[in-house]
């Protein structure tokens, strides 16, 4: 709207106009991609370091790898249990010799006490032969063979009980041991991480320094990045608390993007967070993030672009409009001042506003369209009488 300078004074103008009113919020974003595969790495892996990762923002194939992390930790963890597991099976082979050993040496002592047994119950045939002193020496070796037999076989019940339980242990030690083993194994073997799926790679931020992705010798936490699938796309805003309280889900948004002359794409608020966030660690200034969807475009649209977001705030069809320095708060009243068709004097009007912009405003009552407003309030000899 084009101010005009009257020719004896520098009262500017402006006429006022029927139009479609729209007040918009302007706020900085960025372009995310609505679908995404992450890419992580598993548990026992994470503070690893990475030897080699793809550059950020290049297309992969799905088997393609995309990182590899240093595994010299895990190398050196799994050869020392690979040696443990060497040492438990020749400790439980050793183990089953021995116990075998021992439960055949007292095995053969029971055999033969109990040959020696049965040889004394042939013995005893001849008691009838015997002296009294005799019978009685022959009845005692009896009794004293039945005895060590009876013993014998405890000792070799006794021995079989903890045969297998000493066994058991040598073979729970060993299988912790090949567990422990394969257990580091898998962790070795998904050192080497390859993409889930073919799309554009998008690396997370490096976690010592955010302020860049994540590169070959970085420290990185689980995850180290998301694949892209598909062209959905949505916006992410960081929006200050007082322009977050106009904004409201459904809110029409027009896109431009600074990277990309000439590229335009539409949409619409999706959601915004209830919950105030600081702008960076340790900042006073806090923002919510606000996700809008873009619901068509002119192009396919790059991830982590920048986007200047124009938020639809009010439309108001049909109304009468004038420039926002043409309204003045006079005693609690919004007046203009209207130049008068005749003359050059001005008509001081009370007006309702019943919508405003930083630049503009609508006019409920007061005004025509057609009206000369002036832009600055005029000297007081050029004010007219209230008719």
């Amino acid at each position: 709207m084009a101010c005009q300078p009257t020719d004896e004074s520098q009262t500017f103008t402006a006429k006022v106009y029927r139009g479609d009113f729209r007040h918009y919020l302007q706020v900085e974003g960025t372009v995310l991609p609505s679908k995404t595969i992450p890419v992580t790495a598993i548990n026992e892996l994470r503070w690893s370091m990475t030897q080699w990762v793809v550059d950020d923002g290049i297309y992969v194939q799905e088997g393609d790898v995309v990182c590899v992390l240093d595994n010299t930790y895990y190398e050196e963890l799994r050869e020392t249990v690979s040696l443990y597991v060497e040492q438990g099976h020749l400790s439980y082979e050793s183990g089953v010799a021995n116990l075998k050993s021992q439960y055949a040496e007292l095995e053969a002592q029971a055999k033969n006490n109990a040959i020696q047994a049965r040889l004394s119950q042939l013995d005893s045939l001849q008691l009838a032969y015997y002296t009294p002193n005799q019978r009685k020496i022959a009845e005692l070796n009896l009794r004293k063979n039945a005895i060590q037999q009876a013993k014998l076989d405890r000792q070799l019940a006794t021995m079989k009980i903890v045969n297998e339980a000493e066994l058991k242990r040598l073979e729970m030690q060993l299988r912790q041991y090949q567990e422990l083993e394969e257990q580091y194994s898998y962790v070795m073997d998904h050192t080497i991480i390859k993409a889930p799926a073919s799309g554009m790679i998008l690396l997370v931020n490096c976690p010592a320094m955010p302020s860049r992705k994540l590169m070959s010798g970085d420290e990185m936490r689980q995850e180290i990045g998301m694949i892209v699938v598909g062209d959905e796309r949505h916006v992410q805003m960081e929006v200050l608390e007082q322009d977050v309280k106009r904004m409201e889900s459904g809110q029409a948004v027009n896109f431009t993007f600074p990277g990309l002359p000439g590229v335009k794409a539409y949409g619409r608020i999706q959601s915004k967070t209830p919950v105030s966030r600081p702008v960076v660690q340790g900042s006073n200034v806090n923002v919510f993030d606000v996700t809008a969807q873009i619901d068509s475009a002119t192009a396919v649209l790059d991830p982590e672009i920048s986007a200047n977001c124009q938020v639809l705030l009010k439309h108001i069809p049909d109304t009468i409009i004038v420039p926002m320095v043409a309204v003045f708060d006079e005693d609690s009243t919004r007046v203009v001042y209207v130049k008068q068709k005749e003359g050059k004097q001005y008509l001081r009007k009370p007006v309702s506003v019943v919508a405003q912009s930083e630049f503009e405003a609508v006019i409920g009552q007061g005004l025509q369209e057609g009206d000369i407003v002036s832009l600055i309030k005029p000297e007081d000899n050029k004010i007219a009488k209230d008719q």
